[in-house]
């Protein structure tokens, strides 16, 4: 076991280097300014797959007929560790759905902070978001009602805005999982972890050098404690003759 140590404890070191270089480059890239749009959820009213029973259903939308209702739900996310703030816009945030004929409503549903002072415009099959301060971590939804073409999902189509700071909006078609985030958390334990394994070998060693080091000490102390006492009764003798 002990040849094996210095093999286990160089495997350790080089996966702790590599974690910290990729925690590192992690932790950097975490400081830029990014901005993320998350499809959340999306129901339609009436199920298209109801065959002939669907021609006897009749949806109306404020007094009028349409022919069927989509709700989307949209989140918006301010994931960088900077702040965005309205200086920051030159354009404002917009997107565009495709598999619809019309948007009949656009709100907000919820928001962090609660009181975000946000304002929807709708323009054909755009919608356009006015420019807001975001703080790191700050988020809004938008819950949106389309009236969808036949046989077609809405879908996102497009999403533009010219932020200072961010290249691209990143967009997710489904709900985002947390397990990478949290696996991303865990690298700095593991590095830690590795670490200490790789300098327990040597740990081991000093404690075991100083231990062999405190006990030669003591035997070095006896041994010339025996050799003082025989002088001494050498010496008595010579006296004594």
């Amino acid at each position: 076991m002990r040849n094996g140590w210095p093999i286990i404890s160089g495997i350790a070191a080089i996966i702790a280097v590599c974690l910290t270089i990729f925690n590192f480059f992690h932790t950097e890239s975490g400081k830029k300014k990014s901005l993320e749009m998350t499809l959340i959820s999306r129901a339609n009213l009436v199920n298209e797959q109801l065959g002939n029973n669907r021609s006897k259903l009749e949806v109306r939308y404020d007094g009028r007929p349409i022919r069927n209702y989509s709700l989307l739900q949209l989140r918006v996310e301010n994931v960088g560790r900077q702040s965005i703030s309205k200086e920051d816009y030159s354009e404002h945030l917009k997107f565009s759905l495709k598999g619809i004929s019309e948007i009949v409503s656009c709100d907000r549903s919820d928001s962090d902070p609660n009181d975000l002072p946000l304002v929807f415009s709708v323009t054909n099959s755009s919608v356009v978001v006015s420019d807001i301060l975001l703080n790191p971590t700050d988020w809004y939804s938008i819950e949106i009602g389309v009236i969808p073409e036949m046989g077609k999902t809405p879908e996102i189509q497009s999403i533009f805005a010219r932020i200072s700071g961010i290249k691209n909006i990143v967009f997710h078609s489904q709900i985002k999982s947390s397990s990478p985030d949290r696996a991303k958390e865990l690298i700095p334990i593991l590095t830690a972890l590795l670490s200490l394994l790789a300098v327990l070998p040597i740990i081991v060693r000093l404690i075991f050098f100083i231990s062999r080091s405190t006990t030669d000490i003591k035997l070095t102390g006896i041994k010339l404690t025996d050799r003082m006492k025989k002088m001494e009764r050498e010496i008595d003798r010579a006296r004594n003759r």
